[in-house]
């Protein structure tokens, strides 16, 4: 008997024992995730006793119309880019070109901080896949209306090319504040109706040459 009974009160004097520093880490955690403990709204329907959550669709509804306009932006910037470029290219390269360049835009829907990565073996293809991205400046392209002031998104586009093939430019989009989003397509030029696009075998990341 006392075999049992000695650890049932060792566990009681144990559990009394901690019970403050449970209450202080509640109080922690209540007061820096208070949504962790808030409960979520509820709506007695008609004809029922009950209550259950009350499910908005707006904020689904909202994230989804902003993943697609920051879509419908980078499309707008990657078709644009690849226009420009194939006006540029005057010549044809010789091997496989790469580079990656990075932009950002704000409210003002105005390019700003225009980056380069240069990993092409030939210096003109990154000097025209920059003029390309360049002759954005004389572009406006509209701001989401679900983004804030602060709000800026950054756009990077990789520029692929084989030799004897079109140039494939892929873009990529992350919102940086107030959430993360990051919208990644990747697509070719379609020859003819019907045929399936054909897309390089190239890495997203920087190729290593010999």
């Amino acid at each position: 008997m006392r075999r049992i009974a000695l650890p049932i009160i060792a566990s009681c004097v144990l559990a009394g024992l901690l019970a403050p520093f449970a209450q202080a880490d509640y109080k922690l955690r209540h007061r820096y995730h208070p949504e962790l403990f808030t409960a979520p709204p509820t709506v007695k329907k008609s004809g029922q006793d009950s209550t259950q959550p009350a499910i908005s669709n707006s904020a689904s509804r909202n994230s989804e119309k902003l993943y697609q306009d920051v879509e419908e932006i980078g499309e707008e910037i990657e078709s644009a880019v690849r226009s420009e470029f194939v006006k540029l290219a005057d010549r044809d390269f010789e091997g496989r070109q790469y580079c990656k360049i990075s932009l950002m835009m704000g409210r003002s829907s105005k390019i700003q901080n225009i980056s380069t990565d240069a990993f092409s073996k030939d210096p003109g293809f990154d000097y025209l896949a920059k003029k390309a991205v360049l002759s954005l400046d004389q572009k406006s392209f509209r701001f989401p209306e679900g983004l804030g002031q602060p709000c800026k998104i950054k756009f990077e586009l990789n520029f692929a090319m084989r030799e004897g093939q079109k140039c494939i430019v892929n873009c990529r989009s992350h919102i940086l504040y107030p959430v993360p989003v990051t919208c990644w397509r990747k697509r070719s030029e379609q020859k003819t109706p019907g045929e399936a696009p054909q897309v390089p075998a190239i890495s997203p990341y920087p190729p290593t040459w010999k």
